[in-house]
């Protein structure tokens, strides 16, 4: 499964991403919602992981965008 990770804090970033590795999903990693908007639309995870709280455009305005 191929899962987008949106996050703006690069710690939480790689342990989800290092988590989700071991069970042997393909991570795709963003730092924020503008980012990861462009990101999901190129790249077409299966799964997008999306923090709320976020610099830039948030998570629930990215949610929006890519509804």
């Amino acid at each position: 499964m191929r899962i987008l990770i949106i996050d703006d804090d690069e710690n939480i970033r790689r342990l989800v991403s290092f988590n989700l590795s071991l069970d042997g999903h393909e991570i795709i990693m963003a730092e924020d919602g503008k980012q990861g908007y462009k990101t999901a639309k190129s790249e077409m995870p299966d799964l997008i992981l999306l923090n709320v709280m976020m610099p830039v455009m948030d998570g629930i305005e990215t949610c929006k965008k890519l509804k």
